[in-house]
């Protein structure tokens, strides 16, 4: 997914040499993958049901980076302002793409 790919080489790149014991996970480091990894890490039914988590997990995540963002500036950070709205970017354009995926799942 070009959204997900400038991400993931940086990240396997500062990796740099690992040993084959450590787990590692993406999600840990990519906002996108984070919340895809909640919402799948939880049961659930149709299509339907999951287009719904999906959307409400986005927007929970987009709020959340929101009040952080408005904390962040009251507290005149401008290192921990970019840094919320680099992950704040690649949710709300990933969260576009994914609407655009599932809507045309759903046809």
């Amino acid at each position: 997914m070009p959204l997900v790919k400038p991400d993931l080489i940086a990240f396997i790149k500062s990796l740099g040499e690992v040993n084959t014991g450590v787990q590692v996970s993406f999600a840990d480091i990519n906002e996108p993958a984070s919340v895809l990894r909640e919402v799948l890490s939880t049961p659930h039914g149709s299509l339907q049901e999951f287009q719904q988590r999906c959307e409400g997990a986005f927007e929970d995540r987009i709020n959340m980076l929101l009040d952080l963002y408005r904390f962040a500036k009251s507290q005149n950070d401008p290192a921990w302002v970019a840094d919320i709205e680099n992950r704040l970017e690649k949710v709300i354009a990933f969260s576009k793409l994914k609407k655009e995926i599932l809507d045309i799942c759903a046809r």
